[in-house]
This record gives structure tokens, sequence and C-alpha cells, in this order.
């Protein structure tokens, strides 16, 4: 399984190169301004290598967080409709739930809009990957759980433009 946590970080850093990425619009929304994002916390699943981007509480785990708990997303990652896409990658402990029974929720903090989580299925007990659409940029609280185990964290959701070369 450790090579589902390198494949999983290969794939962020693939969609991280190039230039630094600088926010989008001078005045984020006021949802997503007024943010407290939760930072990730080292805590790795077991089996899988440590790391200081992993989240968890000893039962579930995921690493979408960025060290500022914010998703950047560049124009690749925004529908046409201004929605974001994002993958999240999740893990169960041993004994925690079962295959299949991953389910996410989530909303904005401040307008009560909806995520739309997207969980495929074909993944076993231990790994699960999905994605969640975010309606727009904002200050996100979203809740995964499998079986009785439940994580619960708050993102910082904006849109970035690449910086031009100097």
């Amino acid at each position: 399984m450790r090579g589902v946590a390198a494949f999983l970080t290969f794939l962020v850093a693939a969609g991280c190169g190039g230039p630094s990425p600088s926010i989008a619009s001078a005045d984020p929304t006021p949802s997503a301004a007024a943010c407290s994002p939760t930072q990730p916390n080292g805590d790795s699943p077991p089996g899988e290598d440590p790391s200081p981007g992993f989240f968890g509480d000893g039962r579930l785990y995921t690493s979408a967080l960025s060290t500022g708990g914010e998703i950047l997303a560049q124009s690749a990652f925004v529908g046409a409709d201004g929605s974001i896409g994002w993958k999240f990658p999740w893990w169960r402990a041993p004994g925690v739930g079962a295959a299949g029974d991953l389910r996410i929720t989530g909303h904005e903090t401040h307008t009560g809009a909806a995520i739309v989580a997207s969980i495929p299925d074909g993944y076993g007990q231990r790994f699960q990957a999905s994605g969640i659409t975010f309606p727009s940029e904002g200050c996100y609280e979203i809740t995964a759980q499998s079986g009785v185990a439940r994580l619960t964290f708050v993102v910082r959701v904006l849109k970035v433009d690449a910086v031009p070369a100097s």
C-alpha cells in the first residue's frame, strides 16, 4: 500500500508543477476570506510512509490538505459553471468500516452550499479514492464517515491563475 501513497504524491506533485500560482481574484469571496482551515496533523495511515501532509484521527485519514489547509485550484480544475473539482484519497485503519461504505458530505460554512462527492466502486476496505466538487470558492466543512468512524475538517477553496514567466 505504500505504492498507493507514492502514486498519489506523484499525482499531486505533477498537478502542482510549473509556475507558482497566484490568487485569481484580488478580493476572495467573504466566505473564503473568513475561514480557519484545518492543518494536516501528520497522522499517517497504518502501512503508509509517515508524512506531515496526512490528516487523520487514528481511524480515517486523507492527504488532500495542503500545509495551509487550502485547495488552490488552477483553471484545469475549474468547470465551465465555476465549480471546482478535487481528488481526495482516503484510508481506513484495519477494522474500520467496510469496502463501499464511505460517505462524504460537506457544505460551505457561510452559505450552506453543498458539495457533491463522487465515490467510485472497486476499492477495498483500506483505501478509497474520491472526487469532491465544490460549487464555488469558499470555506467548506467536509465530513467522511466509514462505519462508526467520522473525520471532519475545514478547507479553504480558491481559484488561482499561473503566474506568467518573467
